[in-house]
């Protein structure tokens, strides 16, 4: 096969493999509308008409959409919400509301109905974000519902998020139409990344190779673990909200790694001083990553404490490595181009979206268009930048590849038939004998080639050869290596632990060349001579190449012999 249909093919292959990715992020996106329309009905917005109490002070007939609290609450600071509960509430009725980094208890007439965080708190864990859910029973109705908050952490809340009361069925559903395109991208992101991980499990032409599509996985993975969690996706598969967000965090603060470790590799092979400030770029990032984790796990400082200064270190991390990737355009290849230009669109995604998270934390809390982050769809247009740059890659490591091949295969392989040429097959029967192994060799040489390039010409001559070659392979090519070593002569080397198949072969060689005459129309017949290593004193390659020809030289005037009888009869 040609270099360029090898070539050819394998672009097909990557072209349906993104095919297929394409049509299952479109199912996704489809089911994710469809949920999303069906996920609407008989949920109420319940965030009008609050009691709201914080630091002594009360509001009455608070609207949460638009309460904001006066100054940003310390550790245990507490914040008292109370409404009573209308008589006309359905039956079968639940509340959804969501809190971050606090304790919650719920109660109606003071009678205790559900509370969270205070175990956490108890045994050092950090108190997690999520939404909590419980149900409005018969007894409760006209009765004063009471939610307090306190604050886990200093800065935990800015404001109350809206509370919904929908039938219990709906929880799930009300919960989709909420996030439906957070879910959408988180979830394609993780499988994304589960998705390249495992494929680069599978071997591949180098390491590197495998370890660049690993990286991209992992930070495709870990963007969609951060995203799952930060919009309490985790939820569905777990109720430890401490755990959820013990994820979301660790997942945030190791996602830049992989993608710095992958850009340290890329500039490896350039060298300089660019790969030295990407070396220092990571080494810090990782050590920074390490103390954080240490800080949290040991109980000093929650992962939400360091939380700004992890924002800082990424921010700056993530600058200087633009900075210094930048070069003219001619020195970069291909993968370099893509890398740097989703860098700069990460860059400029995540310091949108580190405005949009301090302006829905401190001015518009409820506001619709801050509310959803827009960080993971710029990680995953990064992630196709360099998914397009590896493909790339990839492609021109095909291409050299191939192009290496065929050059080997012109240097080591006969052109017509595809068999071992003279100088391949010297090379392994002369290291078969230095290293002391027993060999056999047999020696062909094809008869009649010359009346066939002058009767019927040399086109159908050269069939003659490829044909006794292809009866040569399927005889001798399980055990032994074959090659053509002249115009009409074939050589075979037999390992000796295969000695024992070679008579059998040769029965086959014989009747293959009467089967294969009948069907090709012309006649094949080759004479052959058999030497073994173990038969000469001086074990070389000419000592056994002359015996072996001595011997098919004698079986070559047999045959005419014997033909010319036959003519004479």
């Amino acid at each position: 096969m040609s270099t360029r249909h090898v070539i050819k093919d394998k672009r097909i292959r990557l072209f349906n493999a993104t095919a297929g990715v394409l049509i299952m992020l479109m199912m996704f996106a489809s089911t994710m509308l469809l949920l999303q329309r069906q996920s609407g009905e008989g949920v109420n917005d319940y965030s009008e008409n609050w009691t709201v109490v914080y630091h002594g002070k009360r509001y009455e007939n608070v609207n949460l959409h638009d309460f904001i609290l006066p100054e940003v609450p310390a550790r245990n600071d507490v914040l008292t919400l109370t409404k009573r509960l209308d008589e006309d509430i359905p039956s079968d009725s639940s509340v959804m509301m969501i809190t971050y980094l606090s304790k919650v208890t719920i109660s109606y007439d003071d009678i205790p109905l559900y509370h969270y965080g205070r175990e956490d708190e108890a045994s050092g864990r950090m108190v997690g974000s999520g939404y909590h859910y419980f149900r409005i029973h018969p007894f409760m109705l006209g009765k004063e519902l009471k939610i307090e908050i306190m604050a886990a952490e200093n800065g935990a809340f800015t404001n109350v998020d809206p509370i919904y009361m929908m039938p219990t069925d709906r929880l799930m559903t009300t919960y989709a139409k909420r996030h439906a395109w957070s879910m959408f991208s988180s979830i394609f992101l993780f499988m994304l990344g589960v998705c390249l991980v495992g494929v680069s499990i599978f071997p591949m032409d180098t390491w590197r190779n495998r370890a660049r599509l690993t990286l991209i996985g992992a930070f495709a993975l870990l963007t969609g673990l951060w995203t799952m969690g930060s919009v309490k996706f985790l939820q569905l598969l777990s109720s430890d909200l401490t755990a959820n967000s013990e994820i979301e965090y660790l997942s945030l603060f190791l996602a830049p790694l992989p993608l710095f470790i992958l850009i340290c590799s890329l500039r490896r092979e350039a060298g300089g001083w660019q790969y030295k400030v990407m070396q220092v770029v990571t080494a810090c990032f990782a050590a920074a990553d390490v103390f954080f984790i240490v800080l949290h796990f040991f109980g000093i400082a929650h992962f939400c404490i360091s939380l700004t200064m992890f924002h800082v270190i990424a921010a700056l991390s993530l600058l200087v490595t633009i900075i210094s990737g930048i070069r003219p355009l001619r020195e970069m290849n291909k993968q370099e181009r893509f890398m740097n230009l989703g860098l700069t669109i990460l860059f400029l995604f995540g310091g949108v979206d580190l405005v949009r998270f301090n302006l829905q934390k401190y001015f518009f809390p409820n506001h619709i268009w801050l509310s959803e982050s827009i960080l993971p769809v710029g990680a995953l247009i990064f992630i196709v930048f360099l998914l397009i740059g590896y493909l790339m890659y990839l492609y021109d490591i095909m291409k050299k590849e191939t192009e290496r091949q065929t050059l080997t295969n012109l240097a080591y392989r006969d052109p017509m038939t595809g068999l071992y040429n003279r100088a391949s097959i010297i090379e392994v029967f002369k290291q078969s004998l230095d290293v002391g192994e027993q060999v056999h060799l047999l020696l062909f040489d094809v008869n009649g080639l010359k009346h066939v390039n002058d009767t019927m010409g040399h086109t159908k001559g050269d069939e003659l050869i490829a044909t006794f070659a292809k009866v040569l392979l399927k005889t001798f090519g399980k055990f032994g290596s074959c090659a053509r070593i002249g115009g009409d002569e074939f050589v075979v080397l037999v390992p000796g632990e295969h000695g024992n198949k070679i008579e059998a072969a040769l029965e086959k060689f014989t009747l293959m060349e009467v089967t294969t005459s009948q069907e090709t129309g012309f006649k094949i017949r080759a004479a052959y001579g058999q030497a073994s290593s173990e038969e000469v004193s001086e074990k070389t390659t000419d000592e056994m190449y002359r015996l072996a020809d001595s011997r098919m030289y004698a079986m070559k005037q047999r045959m005419k012999a014997n033909d010319e009888a036959d003519f004479r009869d």
